[in-house]
């Protein structure tokens, strides 16, 4: 969820404040003065070189293509694209990605539950002024956000989210590093607040969670091996 009209962040804070009381998960009060800049750090390499990780960051991006209408949505199972749109309509379009990032991470062992954190809180950027939409919004620009977090490296998928109004200068998402003008804050949750977010999604959907895991696994699998499949018809031309 984007917020205009603020001149900061502290400014901008009781409003991502009541959403996270009122609307969402939290384990704890939040508090300004509590809050903590992500600024990221390299990924380590035992993560990024496990046979999981671009399987499930490929599925991540392709649901966010997917609700932010930049991918047709035949290409994921129905069940899973209504989940995603509905999540998005509700505000919590960030909240889902991570959640379910984390989730699936923690699934195939990718990253260890004391190496990974799911961390919620707020973006904050000054708008670009080489786009139109930048301009048009102008000053700055603030929302509330997830994302996970590993070994210090920060994990943001849904974040792309910003590219009409940040220049990344590369690509529009978080792996590693939070590029240079991008303010992240906020608050390293508990384990348990992902999953709750997890168990909500496998309620809605009216199933177990074991089994709601079990069909995203196989989805994303069936998505990166489409994904390979045409990067191999592409290189033989």
């Amino acid at each position: 969820m984007d917020i205009h009209g603020y001149d900061n962040i502290e400014e901008a804070f009781p409003v991502i404040k009541e959403l996270f009381e009122n609307k969402w998960h939290s384990s704890f009060e939040y508090n300004y003065e509590d809050m903590t800049r992500f600024t990221g750090s390299e990924l380590p390499e035992d993560i990024t070189s496990h046979y999981s990780f671009k399987a499930y960051v490929y599925y991540i991006m392709t649901l966010y293509d997917i609700v932010a209408y930049r991918s047709p949505r035949d290409v994921l199972p129905k069940d899973i694209v209504s989940e995603a749109v509905e999540w998005d309509r509700n505000g919590g379009q960030c909240i889902y990605l991570a959640s379910l990032l984390y989730a699936l991470f923690l699934e195939d062992k990718v990253a260890r539950e004391d190496q990974m954190v799911f961390c919620q809180g707020m973006y904050s950027h000054m708008c670009r002024e080489d786009f139109p939409m930048g301009l048009l919004l102008g000053g700055e620009h603030s929302g509330l956000h997830a994302w996970i977090e590993i070994e210090g490296a920060v994990v943001d998928i849904s974040i792309r989210q910003e590219e009409d109004f940040f220049d990344f200068k590369g690509e529009p998402y978080i792996i590693g590093k939070v590029p240079d003008g991008l303010t992240m804050m906020g608050y390293r949750e508990t384990k348990d607040v992902a999953k709750k977010y997890c168990r909500d999604a496998a309620k809605k959907a009216n199933t177990y969670y074991l089994e709601w895991i079990k069909k995203h696994r196989i989805a994303a699998y069936e998505n990166f091996l489409k994904y390979l499949e045409g990067q191999i018809r592409s290189a033989k031309g």
